[in-house]
């Protein structure tokens, strides 16, 4: 039925890709057909009016209105039937709140997620998954200008938004353009370094999905400790990101910390950590910062090295041997890996880049009736897309 739906578009605008708002089908609580060529959808907030249109002389308006309106029934039916009465909660926002749309009557409530900027009429309607408009963040950019305002800039159009005040509105900037930034990332050296599970936290504060590396002190670290690290200066911590500093990661590098892991690691780097005294991944920076010189410039948390009893020697030993040959076993001798009692060394499959991926799942299949391509993108529809944004 949905192939055969896929060539009709209700109330869509030709001109802008972007819809006036999404239902989702969990909101919807019945449709019904009215007069004319016209059906209703109705939800616990209100009452949604659509039109349907000849095209040809294939299907009459009035046989492309009964047949919406038994398609969305037999949805509903078989929605109350597998009992999913709400659809999954997607990702927490990385930043909310009202701000103003040029061409828009009353403020929006925005939700800035991973890939995507989410346009709502309240934050209610937020709560009920239904939206104004739905923004892809891939090729998008942003542009500060007025002292509140700011541009997001896709490739059809340019949205124009005013915060409160003008922190606000630097605010808003970075973070958009740290997520539009993350579209351009490149995952699969960051999904093979995560196999090792140890390196799924950050080797110094524990926050989770650290995506930064201290490549010649073996440690997989988050974004906020990167910072820290990149103070120390490259003689001490050379930093690089998993996912964007990608030509870097060459085959041995990437399996050196596949094999050593962050658990390993921070045997040597903080085998004589008193307990009670590590780092969390609220610190603020000052502690943070204090934390990793101490780890890391002074050596003090870690144990007598064999080879190497000057802190400094050690430190120059590192950045030789992971810009120099056999990177693996020389780094693996300088940080004292061993294997110990009743330790299973990692498995290697990993390190042919058969690693199960370990990326959060995307937000669940809408099913679109695209103005660009009109045709639905997936079968298992849990949304209905309306016309363009004005």
């Amino acid at each position: 039925m949905a192939q055969f739906l896929s060539s009709w578009v209700i109330e869509l605008s030709l001109q802008d890709p972007f819809p006036k708002g999404v239902i989702p089908l969990t909101a919807i609580e019945m449709t019904r057909t009215s007069k004319d060529n016209k059906f209703q959808v109705i939800t616990s907030q209100r009452v949604f009016v659509f039109r349907t249109e000849s095209e040809g002389d294939s299907h009459s308006p009035l046989a492309q209105r009964d047949t919406w309106c038994s398609t969305l029934q037999a949805c509903l039916k078989e929605q109350r039937l597998l009992g999913h009465p709400r659809p999954p909660q997607p990702p927490r926002p990385l930043r909310t709140g009202m701000l103003e749309l040029r061409g828009h009557k009353a403020k929006v409530f925005a939700a800035l997620s991973p890939g995507e900027l989410a346009l709502y009429k309240s934050e209610q309607a937020f709560s009920l998954g239904i939206g104004i408009c739905f923004i892809e963040l891939q090729g998008c950019s942003v542009r500060e200008t007025k002292s509140r305002s700011f541009d997001l800039l896709t490739p059809h159009r340019c949205f124009s938004f005013t915060a409160e005040s003008g922190g606000a509105r630097q605010s808003w900037a970075a973070a958009l353009q740290e997520a539009v930034t993350e579209t351009l990332s490149d995952y699969e050296v960051a999904e093979k370094i995560w196999s090792n599970r140890a390196n799924r936290h950050c080797a110094d504060c524990g926050a989770s999905r650290p995506d930064w590396a201290a490549v010649n002190l073996g440690v997989v670290i988050c974004k906020q400790c990167a910072g820290q690290h990149r103070a120390l200066g490259s003689g001490i911590s050379k930093v690089q990101s998993l996912k964007l500093d990608t030509s870097v990661w060459s085959n041995e590098i990437v399996q050196l910390f596949i094999v050593l892991g962050n658990n390993r690691a921070n045997r040597f780097w903080a085998g004589s950590l008193p307990p009670g005294e590590g780092l969390h991944p609220d610190a603020t920076p000052g502690p943070r910062g204090e934390f990793i010189s101490r780890k890391y410039r002074l050596g003090l948390f870690r144990k007598p090295h064999p080879q190497y009893p000057d802190h400094s020697q050690l430190l120059q030993a590192l950045c030789a041997a992971v810009a120099g040959p056999n990177l693996l076993k020389n780094m693996t001798q300088l940080l004292c890996v061993e294997a110990f009692e009743g330790e299973q060394p990692w498995p290697p499959p990993a390190l042919d880049g058969s690693c199960p991926s370990l990326l959060p799942p995307g937000h669940p299949p809408k099913c679109f009736l695209s103005p660009l391509s009109q045709e639905f993108s997936d079968p298992t529809c849990d949304s209905v897309l309306l016309g363009g944004l004005n």
